[in-house]
């Protein structure tokens, strides 16, 4: 999809359907619009195979500003960068990519607000995170992010990571300072839980549920945050309100994190005064 003109400057979402899923571009282009800015955010559709070509192709492209990653490339996507900051290096995923500065002018850094944003939306529904139980549920490029945050705010607690596939669960666990636990054996952990994060893909735009509702039932004690935002209440958060169990949605994290990759992908764009909060506050308007 090209930009609306050939001197305009845009910025864009890459990942394998954003052009049908993702909430971004009204989002961001409301913000543009709010401020001033001759910005248009564009979806791109990028398959796997296309994804060296189509950032070599936005490296040299003069009008592109940044924008953000999506599924299912935010860990494919760091070797083709020029940088990464050290919380992307970190994780070993990334969600934003602004162009840089310096010896870096005409590359490319990679960034990760995805960690900050989901905190951001815990600590506004939960308050202080520290010394709580959490499990995780999901090893991709989001859970990478959220894994490292949240094990920082949760410390001295504990943080259990789940997968379908196991290895990926073991190695992130070892890497952000957590326990993998295998999905057959939740029961055991579940009493002693203070929190339920869904980090998978499972429930977007469908009715599906990472957890069966006899199993949620099990977590007798934690909140359910699902940072799946579409629909906004999926099967995960409607078996945690009928267990009696306090929910919570992914609008807020999206909210977030856009807000903190806008100011970053922006820059010097931005008028004077705008900060993330500003940011934040009209892509809430426009939700």
């Amino acid at each position: 999809m090209p930009p609306p003109s050939e001197k305009a400057r845009f910025a864009a979402i890459l990942g394998e359907r954003p052009s049908r899923t993702s909430k971004s571009p009204a989002l961001w282009n409301a913000a543009f619009r709010a401020l001033g800015i001759d910005v248009e955010y564009l979806a791109l559709d990028v398959d796997a195979a296309e994804l060296a070509a189509r950032v070599r192709a936005l490296r040299s492209e003069p009008r592109f500003l940044g924008g953000n990653v999506t599924v299912p490339h935010k860990i494919a996507i760091v070797p083709l960068l020029d940088a990464v900051d050290d919380t992307a290096r970190r994780v070993g995923a990334v969600n934003t990519i602004a162009r840089g500065d310096g010896a870096l002018a005409a590359g490319l850094v990679g960034g990760n607000t995805d960690g900050a944003g989901a905190l951001r939306a815990l600590r506004d529904a939960l308050g202080n995170l520290a010394g709580r139980s959490a499990l995780l549920l999901g090893a991709g490029g989001a859970a990478r992010a959220i894994a490292f945050a949240l094990s920082g705010a949760i410390a001295p607690g504990r943080l259990w990571i789940a997968n379908r596939t196991a290895v990926r669960a073991a190695d992130l666990a070892a890497a952000a300072g957590g326990e993998a636990v295998a999905w057959c054996d939740l029961d055991a952990i579940a009493p002693r839980c203070d929190l339920v994060v869904n980090a998978t893909r499972v429930g977007h735009g469908s009715a599906e549920s990472p957890l069966s509702l006899e199993v949620v039932r099990r977590f007798t004690r934690a909140s359910f945050f699902d940072a799946v935002y579409e629909p906004a209440e999926t099967a995960l958060l409607a078996h945690a309100r009928a267990a009696g169990r306090p929910a919570l949605g992914g609008k807020p994290m999206l909210l977030a994190q856009a807000a903190e990759a806008f100011v970053r992908v922006c820059g010097s764009l931005l008028p004077r005064g705008v900060d993330a909060a500003r940011v934040h506050a009209l892509m809430e308007a426009a939700w």
